[in-house]
């Protein structure tokens, strides 16, 4: 029997903060990690949400914030402030689902997600455009008695980012005339 993930849209893809990896969700419930170093990621930053999330084995629970970005009262003690949009991926690494869910409310996924947003810049005159980054290297760096994971990642030219209709025209050749 297979049943569908937990995930509202359907594929996902996740950030495994002890590990340093991103998994991809699989038809059968399971996820298998990827190697992200080298792959471009055109992040829907400008459509993410805020809210609070609980994860817990095999259980997702997404409460986003009001309209007026209010986090009002904390649902539970499991619930996390977190972030959720879309990754576009059309390299090949995400399968046959090009667009998968993102979320997270780890310290590795909001850390990556503001600093996604702060190289992106003001998104007001690209609405036809999603942010494209080339993830460099994905760092486990340790806190205390735990682990975390850094990002790191070279944020495409605005004439570079993918379309929202349409896979990139980025390649391994483009690489050289990102800066």
């Amino acid at each position: 029997m297979l049943f569908p993930t937990n995930s509202a849209q359907g594929a996902y893809i996740n950030l495994d903060g002890k590990l340093g990896t991103f998994k991809l969700s699989q038809a059968d419930g399971d996820a298998t990690p990827i190697d992200a170093t080298g792959l471009t990621f055109g992040l829907d930053i400008a459509n993410a949400r805020q809210g609070w999330l609980a994860l817990s084995k095999g259980a997702r629970d997404w409460q986003p914030i009001d309209a007026e970005n209010q986090w009002g009262i904390k649902p539970s003690d499991e619930h996390k402030p977190g972030v959720e949009l879309d990754i576009h991926c059309h390299e090949g690494a995400f399968g046959d689902e090009p667009v998968r869910a993102f979320s997270g409310a780890s310290l590795a996924v909001t850390n990556f997600v503001a600093a996604a947003a702060k190289a992106a810049g003001d998104l007001s005159s690209v609405a036809d455009t999603i942010p494209t980054l080339r993830v460099n290297a994905v760092h486990i760096k340790q806190l205390g008695k735990g682990s975390s994971v850094n990002v790191d990642f070279t944020m495409l030219p605005r004439e570079k980012w993918m379309r929202r209709d349409a896979p990139p025209a980025v390649n391994a050749a483009d690489e050289e005339n990102w800066d």
